[in-house]
């Protein structure tokens, strides 16, 4: 039996889903962003010590990949253990 194409509103929806159940869980303490490898625009500028300001130009020129969702920037954390380690190893 043939599936169903997946359309567009039906895939927002799934992510819209999964991302309210990963809110509630961080409500109920059970989980943290950084649990999920994940920090945002605040955490990584207290993290490194830099404004925001130098976390969009750092977005703009493609030194830190991020994802957006909504207004809101989100960073790996292994992509930012992989940029500061780049960084001593041009030193």
């Amino acid at each position: 039996m043939k599936q169903k194409p997946i359309t567009i509103e039906e895939w927002l929806e799934a992510i819209h889903k999964e991302l309210a159940a990963i809110k509630e869980q961080l409500k109920k303490n059970e989980l943290t962003m950084q649990d999920l490898g994940v920090i945002d625009t605040y955490d990584l500028c207290r993290l490194l010590n830099i404004s925001a300001r130098t976390a969009a130009t750092m977005r703009e020129n493609g030194t830190l990949r991020f994802t957006k969702i909504g207004a809101r920037y989100y960073y790996k954390i292994d992509d930012i253990k992989a940029m500061l380690q780049e960084g001593f190893a041009r030193q």
